[in-house]
């Protein structure tokens, strides 16, 4: 009876360790200043959430989440200065704390900020963690806010999760931040078309950002949808979509035409069999109507009238380079997922390869061959997986995003 009641109490513990709580996080408001400074209200917290769902202790729930919800329920604009305000949040979303404020922006650039974390528990709300730091650098703020909202969230930070939290990021581009939020912003005021020139303008300025890509992705298909015609829709708009939509989109097209299959696999064993390394020989086929694509986005590129033959391909065509380029940087963005999946359908191990990096993908050249041949293959490896894991492998799955 002891042995019961001393595992009783320690699986309770146990579950009071690990227990998360649910907190809420929600666009500051901007009190005063240029409303063309309402994008950094939601950056800001956009920032604050991300760090926040690295610590194992939070469940986050983002403000995309909290909008899309009060949309649906005809309010999607709430007042931070309210708390009453979010009592249907809190319902919905289980909420055990509410992180929002407000913020000012001055003539001088300086940007006072304002967050109050309010607790659902016990209906309390924090004193304000207040700081004034400035408009083209978000993230020192972010930096100097995180342990205190921490500390009003009832957490008992360790160092390393102090460090996680006020990490700067000191690649991001202000003007990058400034135009996905612009677009955010648009898209909330359902206004696609205004949004997809922010989206563009951001992932112009970094190609690498996967939030820009994904943000413009979905303002061109609010626009155009995401369908079969999605490119014969844009075609209509004519001079007012940029070429640059146009190769984005396009190259969305035909990368949905690829599949991918594997072709054949090998086990190489390793430390006495106890280990192995997979390969998998992936191989791609592309759809008549994605080459077709294919084909007459190159032959407008190459300032010919043939086909996608040998020599068609000129450099120096016209004024078509950034088209092209971007052409090419978007099909070899493309990826292939590789996910290995056990009998009860949990993926057991992932791989990702981009196109441009399976086969070298670096110019329109390169582009062209690669959409002529038809024996279109790539190598993955896993390397090094425990014998017990390849037992419980039931199926392979390969997919293109």
């Amino acid at each position: 009876m002891m042995l019961k009641r001393i595992l009783f109490f320690a699986l309770i513990t146990t579950s009071i360790v690990f227990a998360k709580v649910n907190v809420g996080f929600y666009s500051l408001s901007q009190a005063s200043g240029n409303p063309n400074g309402q994008w950094m209200g939601y950056a800001l917290m956009d920032i604050i959430s991300e760090k926040f769902s690295k610590l194992e202790e939070v469940n986050v729930v983002k403000d995309d989440d909290l909008y899309a919800f009060m949309k649906a329920n005809g309010n999607p604009f709430l007042n931070t200065g309210n708390i009453a305000s979010f009592d249907a949040l809190k319902e919905k979303f289980k909420l055990d704390f509410i992180v929002t404020g407000n913020y000012k922006l001055n003539p001088d650039t300086s940007l006072p900020v304002n967050i109050i974390v309010h607790s659902f528990k016990d209906t309390t709300t924090s004193a304000p963690v207040v700081i004034q730091g400035y408009s083209n650098d978000l993230f020192t703020i972010v930096s100097y806010v995180v342990q205190p909202i921490g500390r009003n969230l009832k957490m008992n930070l360790n160092p390393a999760q102090v460090a996680k939290l006020k990490t700067i990021d000191l690649t991001s581009n202000t003007m990058n931040l400034s135009n996905v939020y612009k677009g955010k912003m648009a898209m909330r005021q359902n206004q696609p078309k205004v949004a997809m020139s922010f989206f563009e303008n951001a992932y112009k300025e970094n190609p690498n950002s996967s939030l820009a890509k994904k943000y413009y992705t979905e303002a061109l298909g609010a626009t155009y949808g995401t369908g079969f015609f999605a490119s014969d829709l844009h075609a209509v708009d004519g001079g007012h979509a940029s070429g640059f939509s146009k190769q984005f989109l396009l190259s969305n097209n035909i990368i949905k035409g690829f599949t991918a299959y594997i072709k054949n696999s090998n086990l190489i064993p390793k430390s006495g069999a106890t280990y192995f390394d997979i390969e998998l020989n992936i191989g791609l086929d592309l759809s008549e109507h994605a080459y077709q694509m294919a084909k007459t986005t190159i032959q407008n590129f190459s300032g010919g009238s043939s086909e996608i033959d040998d020599g068609v391909y000129n450099p120096n065509a016209g004024n078509v380079g950034n088209e092209t380029e971007m052409f090419v940087k978007n099909i070899s963005a493309a990826k292939i997922l590789i996910t290995l999946i056990d009998n009860k359908g949990n993926a057991i191990l992932k791989s990702e390869r981009s196109f441009g990096t399976a086969f070298n993908l670096t110019n329109i050249v390169n582009i062209k061959e690669f959409v002529k041949n038809k024996n279109r293959q790539s190598r993955i490896y896993f390397p090094s997986v425990a014998r017990k894991v390849i037992k419980n492998i039931e199926k392979i799955e390969v997919t293109v995003k």
